[in-house]
């Protein structure tokens, strides 16, 4: 393998922040099963000149039963470099590459519960997280729908 072609951003840790799996009240069987607005919310900072602190939180909303069940999740990562110009070019997708690891705690909290579930939807790697357009605009990653089966 070509060092050169060596991606130079290394992963220091990716921890989970905050975990949450509520019932608002009496639930009757099956009923929070169904479609899910996803939305997500990303945070980027920086410790130093090369290192890289990213946050990304999901929040899971039924679409008919709104405040029947409260489900969240947050990761971080922290992420290191010696170029602060590629870490910079890094830091809007760093949020990306914390995806499976939401996706993972979310599947597990919702399906250790009474109901089917959540698989919060994969992502392109490859593809920016956030255009420079929406990155200007809100640091709210654009919602995207999920339903469970």
């Amino acid at each position: 393998m070509d060092k050169t072609k060596q991606p130079t951003i290394k992963i220091i840790g990716i921890v989970l922040i905050e975990g949450v799996f509520k019932l608002n009240g009496p639930v009757a069987p099956g009923a929070i099963d169904g479609e899910y607005d996803i939305s997500y919310t990303l945070g980027i900072g920086y410790e130093s000149e090369e290192i890289l602190n990213t946050t990304l939180e999901v929040q899971c909303h039924h679409k008919k039963h709104r405040g029947l069940v409260t489900i969240s999740a947050k990761v971080a990562g922290k992420f290191e470099c010696s170029n602060r110009e590629e870490l910079e070019r890094y830091a809007p997708n760093s949020g990306v590459s914390l995806i499976p690891f939401l996706r993972t705690y979310v599947a597990t909290m919702t399906g250790w519960g009474p109901m089917q579930p959540i698989y919060i939807p994969l992502m392109n790697l490859t593809a920016p997280a956030v255009s420079a357009e929406a990155k200007r605009q809100s640091k709210r990653l654009p919602r995207i729908k999920a339903a469970v089966k």
